[in-house]
C-alpha cells in the first residue's frame, strides 16, 4: 500500500518537476528518472508481494500435508489400506516424505521388503513430520528383522534411539534381538524397570 503511494507521488512529480526546470536536457534527465525510480519501485512491490505469496502458499501446503498425514495414520490403524496407498500417492506426488513412509510400511505388510526398505529410506531423505523419523528407522529395523539381518536390525533400532532415547519400540525390539541371538539379558519388563 506504501509503495504504491509512494510509486504515484513519483510519477506525479515526473509530470510536475520538469515544468519548474528551464533547461529542457535536465527536463528530460528529471522526468526519466522519475519515472524510473517509479518502475523500480514498483518491480520491488511485485517481487515483494510474490514472495509473500509464495511463503503463505507454502504454509498452506504445510497445513495441507499435515492434514493428509493425520489422515494416513488413521488409514492405516483402521487398516484401510487401499485409502493409505492413494493417500501415500497424494503425498509422493508433493515429494513429501511421509508418503514414501507410508508405502514403505505397506510394503513390510505384504513381504515386499526391498521396496520397503528404498521407500522408508527415501521417507528419511525427504525428511519427516517432527517426532515421526524413528518410526521410519524402527520400520526399517524391522524390514531386517525380516531378513533375520540381526546385526542391520540393531543399527536401525539404535538410529531410533539416537532421534529418541525414550522410544519404547525400539528398546523392546533391541532386547527381543538380544534374546533371539540368545544373550543373556535382565527381563525389565518383568521386573517392573521398565
Amino acid at each position: 500500500m506504501m509503495l504504491t503511494i509512494l510509486v504515484s507521488l513519483l510519477i506525479i512529480l515526473s509530470v510536475l518537476l520538469p515544468e519548474r526546470i528551464q533547461d529542457a536536457k535536465q527536463k528530460k534527465t528529471a522526468a526519466l528518472g522519475l519515472v524510473l525510480a517509479a518502475l523500480v519501485l514498483l518491480w520491488t512491490s511485485h517481487a515483494f508481494q510474490a514472495a509473500k505469496t509464495g511463503k503463505l502458499e507454502k504454509l498452506a501446503d504445510q497445513v495441507r500435508y499435515g492434514e493428509l498425514i493425520e489422515e494416513g495414520k488413521k488409514q492405516y490403524s483402521g487398516k484401510k489400506l487401499e485409502e493409505v496407498q492413494k493417500t501415500s500417492e497424494i503425498l509422493i506426488a508433493k515429494k513429501q516424505g511421509y508418503g514414501y513412509f507410508l508405502r514403505g510400511v505397506l510394503a513390510i505388510d505384504q513381504g515386499k521388503l526391498d521396496e520397503a526398505e528404498a521407500d522408508l529410506k527415501k521417507a528419511l531423505e525427504l525428511g519427516m513430520p517432527s517426532g515421526e523419523a524413528p518410526y521410519a528407522w524402527l520400520n526399517l529395523g524391522n524390514a531386517a528383522v525380516k531378513r533375520k539381518d540381526f546385526t542391520l536390525a540393531r543399527q536401525h533400532f539404535s538410529e531410533a534411539l539416537k532421534l529418541d532415547s525414550g522410544f519404547e519400540p525400539a528398546r523392546v525390539n533391541l532386547d527381543a534381538i538380544d534374546a533371539w541371538e540368545g544373550k543373556k539379558i535382565v527381563d525389565k519388563y518383568a521386573w517392573g524397570q521398565a
